[in-house]
């Protein structure tokens, strides 16, 4: 069985915050992030970032919990 986990720098909301709107916009964008909301908005593109962040933890969560799980059965 082969696991490939891809990974991506993990941002802070206070390092985020730090960034220009150019930054977030590039940041976003090599995460495939779009936000929803006034895209002029500094705390759009931190609150989308964070939130895709967030999300993509909780899959890796779920994918490692099964991973367990199949070991434990074998």
């Amino acid at each position: 069985m082969k696991i490939s986990i891809m990974t991506h720098p993990t941002y802070t909301q206070q390092a985020l915050l730090r960034d220009n709107l150019k930054s977030l916009k590039r940041i976003a964008t090599e995460l495939g992030v779009t936000p929803t909301g006034d895209k002029r908005a500094t705390d759009t593109w931190v609150n989308a970032i964070l939130t895709h962040q967030s999300i993509q933890l909780q899959k890796l969560d779920i994918v490692l919990k099964g991973f367990y799980v199949l070991l434990r059965f074998k």
